[in-house]
């Protein structure tokens, strides 16, 4: 989900900034936004486009050049793991988090890929060396048997150490919850807007709230209740271009000379 950064004075008058085009430095602020809490987002030029500038007509050739353009000035790196690529900003530092929430796998100052997880933590080595300073994912003790975490969208887990079992228990909606990583997924493929959706999620959590209901996840009800909200937005759509259509064909009639 989007989150809010900070955009330094400094950064108006940098280097590696002004080497870059106008259209491109506001993609770069635009990707503060939408990265993870390490900086990281994954390479698909499809989802930055959708959630940057969603009703501006670009390419995706073009999409590209901006972000070559941010690699080749030292802005962003890329990298892959486990079959899956990614762009992480490299002077992430700048930003203050207080409640950091790590989706993604993301490179360390030695250049190796560290693998953000709820049971383990691996590392790649790769051969790239941003510079960034980020924070590491804990590991757990391995001697434990079993531990209950909360997660970042307020779901409550148990994770059995010696196994990869994990069970989600069933839980009432937190006043802070945010759909997981599956959402944003599902969002993209499907090309809905993060406006159209962002707004939804605090009327989401109320209704829930009120009702009182225990669930294993809010995501699959909160995309349930997206495609509802959009069914009634389409249909809203369609009703008043009828009435347009049918105000046209009276008009029509009434300057009609035959």
């Amino acid at each position: 989900m989007a989150r809010i950064r900070t955009i330094k004075p400094e950064f108006w008058v940098s280097e590696q900034v002004v080497e870059c085009s106008t259209t491109t430095r506001l993609l770069f602020i635009g990707l503060l936004n939408f990265c993870d809490d390490n900086g990281v987002h994954p390479a698909s030029l499809l989802r930055l486009k959708m959630e940057v500038f969603p009703a501006d007509n670009f390419s995706l050739d073009a999409m590209r050049s901006f972000i070559d353009e941010l690699v080749a000035s030292g802005l962003l790196v890329s990298f892959s793991f486990s079959g899956a690529d990614y762009w992480q900003v490299t002077g992430w530092h700048h930003q203050r988090i207080d409640k950091p929430y790590y989706k993604y796998p993301y490179l360390d100052n030695s250049g190796a890929v560290v693998e953000c997880s709820t049971t383990t933590r691996r590392m790649v080595v790769v051969q790239s060396t941003p510079e960034r300073k980020g924070k590491e994912c804990k590991v757990k003790d391995s001697k434990s048997k079993s531990k209950s975490k909360s997660t970042s969208n307020g779901e409550v887990v148990t994770i059995d150490d010696n196994s990869t079992t994990r069970k989600t228990r069933k839980h009432k909606i937190s006043k802070s919850w945010t759909p997981d990583a599956s959402f944003d997924d599902w969002a993209v493929k499907n090309q809905i807007s993060m406006h159209f959706y962002e707004p939804l999620i605090d009327e989401f959590i109320i209704y829930w709230t009120e009702r009182g209901d225990n669930r294993p996840g809010w995501t699959s009800t909160f995309i349930n209740h997206v495609k509802r909200k959009l069914e009634q937005h389409n249909e809203k759509d369609k009703q008043y271009s009828g009435k347009y259509s049918a105000f046209d064909e009276a008009t029509a009639s009434a300057f009609d000379p035959d």
